[in-house]
C-alpha cells in the first residue's frame, strides 16, 4: 500500500505511488515532505511564528501575500506568491543588502533594490530582522488587519512547482 500502511487503506492509492510516495520523499532532500519538515522545525524553534504579532502588508496586492510576525526584538517577514506567474514585487520593508531568506521553496532567489523576483508559487521567509524596519509604503495601507481571502482564487489554489529547495 505505497509504503504508508500495512493495513488496507480506506482510500485507493494514487496511480503514481511508485514515483511519489513517503519513502521517495524521505530520501529526496528537496521533496515537499522535507520542505514541510523544515517549516515545522522552524516554527518549533521560532516562537515569533507562533506567538508573534501578525501584521498584514500590501493587502491589496492581487498575487502576493506578505506579512510580518513580531515578538519582543525578533521580526520575520513572509512573502508568498499565490499566482502561477513570475512577479516583480517591491518589498514593503527595507532589507539589508545581502539578506537571504531562511526558507525558500525554489532553487533561486533574486533581490535588487527592494524588488524581489518571485517565481510562480514561491514562498520566502526572512528572519532575524530588526523590529524597527521602516516601511516602504504608506503605513495605513501596509498594516491592514483583515485577511484578504479573495486573493486566493481557485486557479491559484494548487501548487504546481516541482522545484523545491530548503
Amino acid at each position: 500500500y505505497a509504503g504508508i500502511t500495512t493495513g488496507k487503506p480506506w482510500l485507493k492509492n494514487n496511480e503514481n505511488y511508485k514515483l511519489t510516495n513517503a519513502a521517495q520523499q524521505d530520501r529526496d532532500e528537496r521533496s515537499i515532505l522535507q520542505y514541510f519538515r523544515q517549516l515545522v522545525l522552524l516554527r518549533k524553534h521560532k516562537q515569533v511564528l507562533i506567538h508573534g504579532k501578525y501584521e498584514l502588508l500590501d493587502a491589496d496586492h492581487p498575487q502576493v501575500y506578505t506579512y510580518t510576525r513580531t515578538l519582543d526584538q525578533e521580526k520575520m517577514l513572509i512573502v508568498l506568491n499565490f499566482s502561477k506567474e513570475e512577479v516583480l514585487y517591491t518589498l514593503p520593508l527595507v532589507l539589508d543588502v545581502g539578506t537571504e531568506p531562511l526558507v525558500n521553496n525554489m532553487l533561486s532567489f533574486k533581490l535588487e533594490n527592494d524588488i524581489v523576483t518571485l517565481a510562480p508559487y514561491q514562498a520566502l521567509v526572512f528572519g532575524h530582522l530588526p523590529t524597527d524596519l521602516p516601511p516602504l509604503q504608506d503605513e495605513e495601507q501596509a498594516f491592514a488587519e483583515e485577511l484578504p481571502l479573495e486573493k486566493i482564487k481557485e486557479e491559484n489554489s494548487s501548487l504546481e512547482s516541482n522545484e523545491l529547495a530548503i
